[in-house]
């Protein structure tokens, strides 16, 4: 499948990928924030139509964007329809925190939008914690491993080849202690 036909496929302008321990504590519902942030984000009309770095002309808007609380209902299925969502996905969002970076499930989301070739997609917004580089990593590390290194076709790690992702940086300022979303909180 052609670059081009693969964009064409694609369903929802960004997937959150998140820890569901960070999306509980009132003021601090991160992805919740992001979702509603991204779907009513008016883009700047004098950059609607013009070419982004892709040559795609810029939608007027950032919508759909996938987030497993709102998009799924309970369903015995739910792996086949989170892999759905990350193939029809254009950029994958990772809402970075130490609960973050131990769940095997967003680890899992992770490994898979790389996997079908869209790393360079992924920014982190960092929550909590460190994004750390080194041999070793604290309890404080952000950044799980498969966020930090390449991920071929078949889903293995290559450990040769370190990656760093876009990151924004939303924690409390020199700390690495979780901010609020908003001032009132």
């Amino acid at each position: 499948m052609t670059e081009e036909t693969a964009d064409n496929r694609l369903t929802y302008a960004a997937f959150i990928s998140y820890s569901h321990a960070d999306n509980r504590q009132e003021g601090r519902k991160w992805a919740d924030w992001l979702h509603h942030e991204l779907e009513t984000y008016e883009v700047p009309a004098d950059l609607v139509g013009r070419p982004n770095r892709a040559g795609k002309p810029i939608a007027a808007q950032i919508y759909p964007v996938f987030q497993d609380e709102m998009e799924l209902s309970a369903s015995a299925s739910l792996t086949s329809a989170l892999t759905a969502a990350l193939d029809a996905s254009a950029y994958l969002v990772y809402l970075s925190s130490p609960q973050s970076a131990r769940s095997v499930y967003v680890s899992e989301e992770l490994r898979r939008f790389k996997q079908t070739g869209k790393g360079d997609r992924i920014i982190a917004l960092i929550l909590a914690g460190e994004p750390e580089y080194g041999a070793e990593s604290s309890a404080q590390q952000c950044f799980p491993e498969v966020l930090r290194f390449r991920v071929d076709e078949s889903g293995n790690i290559d450990h040769s080849v370190s990656q760093e992702p876009i990151a924004a940086d939303v924690r409390l300022p020199g700390t690495q202690e979780q901010a609020f979303r908003t001032p009132e909180a």
